[in-house]
């Protein structure tokens, strides 16, 4: 066990959860730990429990998380000490450290060892966008990818089963992350496209940023491999769609886009092998040479 969190919500008595591995707080079901309080985002932070110690991660929650009244930045891991005092929304988290009663996790080689997820997921979340608006053209948007507990999905958000054995997540893995989109008005650019994976989650992030550059609907194709051999891990497609902006937030020297259906073409097929775009009708990827 990795400590206790005692929550305080109004309206609700208060309780105490035991921290046995990582786990996401927010506000709807799918999450380990629910609070049901304004201000609380649909996952809004993440704990990763570690030999160390815990962290908390703030998953770019609309209202910010707060520890010792200092907010969190997003997705930059804060250790928590004994104490820390947590605002989110308007819930009051406190994390208290285990004692030297409670009974730890057993030691391999001398190193305390997290409990693992029961079931590791490869999740994925466009973060600054809303999540009931298409992407605003112009507009840049990051797009965040780690290992965790499963969360709920939308249409800006994904989760599915890691797809590495437990013997490759006995130690912490490093993975490759690389994101194309299948058409070429939308701009992507690598902040940090590796991610370290283990069995009790992930203690860094992959980010990208994307910018559609024209109002569509196109897909992202996201492929992880193993840095050390290259060998592919996992890959997968986010559809996303673009919108102009309003009348009152465009810029005078920016024309006028035409709506979705008017733009007949701008769906480019994507390489199942590779997701490099393709050209419409062609036979193989001119990428990596793949069949179509």
């Amino acid at each position: 066990m990795f400590g206790h969190l005692h929550i305080e919500e109004r309206g609700r008595p208060s309780r105490i959860v035991d921290l046995v591995g990582s786990a996401t707080i927010g506000r709807t079901s799918d999450n380990d730990i629910v609070l049901d309080s304004d201000g609380v985002s649909h996952v809004h932070a993440m704990l990763l429990a570690q030999a160390g110690g815990v962290d908390l991660v703030d998953l770019g929650s609309t209202f910010g998380t707060f520890v010792n009244a200092v907010p969190a930045e997003p997705d930059e891991p804060v250790r928590l000490s004994d104490g820390a005092q947590i605002r989110i929304g308007r819930a009051a988290l406190r994390f208290l450290a285990p004692r030297a009663t409670t009974p730890m996790a057993p030691l391999v080689q001398g190193k305390a060892t997290p409990p693992a997820l029961a079931t590791p997921h490869l999740n994925t979340r466009l973060e600054g966008c809303s999540l009931d608006e298409p992407l605003e053209v112009g507009c840049r948007v990051s797009l965040l990818v780690w290992v965790g507990a499963p969360i709920a999905t939308d249409e800006h958000q994904s989760s599915r089963p890691l797809k590495l054995s437990s013997a490759h997540l006995e130690a912490t893995t490093s993975l490759r992350v690389t994101v194309r989109a299948a058409s070429p008005s939308w701009r992507i650019i690598a902040e940090q496209p590796t991610l370290l994976a283990a069995r009790w989650g992930s203690p860094q992030i992959a980010r990208y940023s994307i910018q559609p550059l024209r109002a569509e609907r196109t897909r992202l194709g996201i492929r992880v491999e193993q840095i050390d051999s290259g060998h592919l891990v996992q890959h997968l497609a986010l559809g996303v769609m673009a919108d102009a902006a309003s009348p009152a937030r465009r810029p005078r020297h920016e024309p006028r886009v035409r709506s979705l259906g008017a733009m007949p073409g701008s769906h480019l097929p994507l390489c199942r092998a590779c997701f490099a775009p393709t050209r419409a009708g062609a036979h193989f990827c001119h990428n990596c040479g793949a069949h179509l």
